[in-house]
Parts: C-alpha cells; sequence; structure tokens
C-alpha cells in the first residue's frame, strides 16, 4: 500500500469516527425555524398536519413551538420549545433517526410537568424511554438525565409523541420540551484512572524535563 493511499484511508477514518462521536441529529434545541415559513420543525419529521406556533388547541391534537411571542405558554429556554397538544383526535409526534454519538452514556431532557395519568408519553431513544426516571426540578422545568450507554454510536430513533388516555369527555394538554443533549458521564471508577492516568502523563513528563 503507498503512502499516498495510506494517508486517504486513514484521513477516510477520522472523518467517520468524528462524524459517529458528534452525531448528527439535529434541532436539538428547537432553535432552528426561520421566524416564518410552515416549517416549524427542521430535522424533525412529524406525523401530523395540524402544525402550531403559538396556538394552544383547547381539545384537539396538534404540534409545532412554542415562542417567546406567546400569550400563553413560553418556552423553557431560548426563543423555542416543541410543543405537543393530546387531544382526543389523534397522537401526535415529532422524531428523527441518526447515530448516537459514540461517546454518549445519557440522554437530557427538558419538560414541562407530564400527567402520565391522562397522557402516554412516547419520548423515546430506541427502545429506551427517557421519562422513566426521577426528574430534577431546575427553574421552572423538569430535567430527565436518561442512561443510553447501550445505544452509543448506534441508529437509533429520537421520538416526541403524546397520546391521551384520560377522560374522553375532558381530553387535552399541552406539553413542552427542549434542550435535548447527549452526555458523556463517566464512572466514578473510570473517573478516578482517568486523574490517575493524567497525573501519571505530569509525572513522566516533568521528569523528562530534568533530564
Amino acid at each position: 500500500m503507498n503512502k499516498q493511499m495510506t494517508w486517504t484511508l486513514a484521513g477516510a477514518l477520522l472523518l467517520l469516527l468524528a462524524k459517529a462521536s458528534n452525531g448528527v441529529f439535529t434541532n436539538l434545541d428547537f432553535e432552528s425555524y426561520s421566524g416564518s415559513g410552515a416549517d416549524l420543525l427542521p430535522g424533525w419529521e412529524e406525523n401530523y398536519v395540524n402544525h402550531l406556533l403559538d396556538m394552544l388547541p383547547i381539545s384537539s391534537s396538534g404540534l409545532g413551538l412554542v415562542s417567546t411571542a406567546g400569550e400563553t405558554l413560553l418556552p423553557l429556554s431560548g426563543t423555542y420549545s416543541g410543543f405537543l397538544s393530546s387531544g382526543n383526535d389523534g397522537s401526535p409526534s415529532f422524531w428523527q433517526t441518526d447515530y448516537v454519538p459514540v461517546t454518549a452514556t445519557h440522554i437530557q431532557i427538558s419538560t414541562t410537568y407530564l400527567n402520565t395519568d391522562d397522557v402516554a408519553f412516547s419520548y423515546s431513544l430506541g427502545a429506551i424511554s427517557l421519562v422513566e426516571s426521577t426528574p430534577d426540578f431546575v427553574d421552572g422545568r423538569y430535567v430527565y438525565t436518561t442512561d443510553i450507554h447501550s445505544l452509543a454510536g448506534q441508529l437509533a430513533t429520537l421520538q416526541f409523541g403524546v397520546s391521551y388516555v384520560g377522560d374522553p369527555m375532558t381530553p387535552g394538554g399541552w406539553h413542552l420540551v427542549d434542550d435535548v443533549s447527549f452526555l458523556s458521564i463517566p464512572e466514578p471508577g473510570t473517573g478516578a484512572l482517568l486523574l490517575l492516568g493524567a497525573a501519571w502523563l505530569a509525572r513522566k513528563k516533568k521528569a523528562a524535563a530534568k533530564r
């Protein structure tokens, strides 16, 4: 194998590793809307035609965005938050499929209060539910952190969907999601090993400098 081919293969491998490491899920903070037009959720696929911007239906289903210009609901952070309405006429959802970053151990999402007595939430990555853990309440929002290390580097579907399962005479509910992020949280033992390794390298460099 000649030198040029070796460098070409090495470069291709680095690009693949970078792509897998970074992941290519997009618009995870819902800030990609241009401010006009019908595509409220760039990067996401949807199953519902009732796209809403700062419109809060009483009993019908829908999806879209709420913004800082809204009068009833405000975003959880930034200018926009993803919005789902669980009415009596469907199960709206939006999703995207891509590779989970190879370094990811957890995924974190922010939501409004999720009433699981009346609504079924398909907030998931692959077969893993993102709303099973006990959330932290931070600045008026519920923050869920879920272990997804088994999906690292794999192709998976990230989905947010709702279905109303309560009293059909009183349907409806508004739900927001925002700040979806992949995290790398090392186990305590791994963190200690990394610190020991860093200390060993620093000591080795110091010793080499004295020579």
